[in-house]
């Protein structure tokens, strides 16, 4: 297709915006990588039990390396977490950090913490956030959770989650929050 010139200001701003990721991509370098995510609150989310709650937990998963998850809610379905995650990963290349993704699902526990039912996940990869800004960072957004367990015809909304992940490489400045 053929631009009009009419439209210079749209072409000059995606350039420049290409420029600054392609500036933001060159610090991508092989090294130490510390991963913060901050769950901080869940809201709507599909209630599992009897009673109309859930008692929801939040699992968060690297594919480059473990695994933690949050403190149980009991008997709600817009729970308050406020915890952070911190993720240590040493000597990661360019090339792992480029696929690396990290995986924030909500689970109901039940049965005394036996058993679980995923309420909804979601997913998001670390170069994006690295590269995002300045900061490195995703800073309180709320996300939608959806069903990925399951062959779940509804792929609506299952509730909410508000979130900030920080991603400091190396030779970053510490943030302060």
């Amino acid at each position: 297709h053929h631009i009009p010139s009419t439209f210079p200001p749209i072409v000059s701003f995606r350039r420049s915006r290409s420029r600054s990721l392609q500036k933001r991509l060159s610090k991508v370098i092989p090294g130490d990588y510390q991963v913060q995510v901050h769950i901080i609150e869940g809201r709507n989310f599909t209630p599992q039990d009897s009673s109309g709650t859930s008692d929801p937990f939040v699992y968060v998963k690297c594919n480059v390396g473990e695994a933690q998850r949050t403190k149980t809610q009991k008997k709600t379905n817009s729970p308050w977490f406020d915890e952070v995650l911190v993720f240590n990963f040493e000597n990661l290349s360019r090339e792992a950090l480029q696929e690396a993704t990290v995986t924030i699902a909500v689970y109901d526990e039940d049965w005394f913490g036996l058993a679980k039912q995923m309420i909804g996940s979601y997913s998001f990869d670390l170069l994006s956030v690295y590269t995002k800004n300045d900061e490195h960072e995703l800073r309180r957004v709320w996300v939608g959770l959806t069903d990925t367990e399951e062959n779940n015809e509804e792929v609506a909304a299952q509730g909410f989650l508000k979130m900030s992940c920080t991603v400091i490489g190396p030779n970053d400045p510490l943030p302060i929050n």
